[in-house]
C-alpha cells in the first residue's frame, strides 16, 4: 500500500500539471526546466537585445534552446557530437558550431 504524505508550500512555488501528463514524465521537466529557466530570467537573458550561446545540447542545453526560442531570441549552440546537428536545425538554431577534438 502506498503511503500518503502531506507537504505545505507557498503557492508561488506550486506548478499546475495537466491531468493527462503522468507525474513521472512531468517531474524531470519541472526540475530541469526550473534549473534552466530561473537563471535565464534572473540574469536578464530573456531580453531580445541579448544573444545567448548554449554550450552542449544535452537535457539542460536542449531546454535552454527551447526557452530562448520561446522568448523570440537569437541564440547559438555548441556541441562536440555531430549527431546533434539535426536536433539543432529542427529547433531553429540560427548558428551552430561543431567542436572536433
Amino acid at each position: 500500500m502506498m503511503e500518503l504524505y502531506t507537504m505545505v508550500a507557498y503557492e508561488h512555488f506550486i506548478v499546475s500539471i495537466r491531468d493527462n501528463l503522468r507525474l513521472d514524465a512531468a517531474a524531470p521537466l519541472v526540475c530541469a526546466g526550473n534549473i534552466v529557466y530561473s537563471p535565464l530570467r534572473f540574469y536578464g537573458f530573456d531580453k531580445l537585445e541579448l544573444h545567448v550561446g548554449v554550450a552542449g545540447l544535452g537535457g539542460l542545453g536542449h531546454l535552454a534552446v527551447k526557452f530562448e526560442g520561446s522568448f523570440g531570441k537569437s541564440w547559438s549552440a555548441e556541441t562536440k557530437i555531430s549527431g546533434f546537428v539535426l536536433t539543432t536545425f529542427s529547433l531553429s538554431s540560427n548558428a551552430f558550431l561543431i567542436c572536433v577534438y
